[in-house]
């Protein structure tokens, strides 16, 4: 595994060198973790704003309070608004 984050809505993001960094989106439920049988894959984070593709190559990333995500991929960073699940 290359990175992970975790949002304030709790979906766990990973990014792995087995799929060439491609961002997998998890949800868990209750108090499980990433290695129970519950923690559910949503799918892989896609620029649903751009270019439609997935995120590859990631090195790092984090999330902040709100809802932003900063990915870094080689030597260049990106800032990417999350979607809520729970808009206000």
């Amino acid at each position: 595994v290359k990175a992970v984050a975790v949002d304030n809505e709790g979906k766990l993001y990973v990014a792995s060198d087995a799929e060439g960094g491609t961002v997998k989106v998890y949800s868990l439920s209750g108090n499980s973790s990433l290695f129970s049988s519950r923690a559910k894959l949503i799918g892989s984070l896609v620029d649903s704003s751009g270019s439609g593709s997935s995120f590859n190559g990631v090195r790092a990333m984090s999330i902040t309070p709100d809802g932003v995500l900063m990915l870094t991929i080689g030597s260049s960073a990106f800032l990417y608004k999350l979607p809520s699940s729970n808009p206000s």
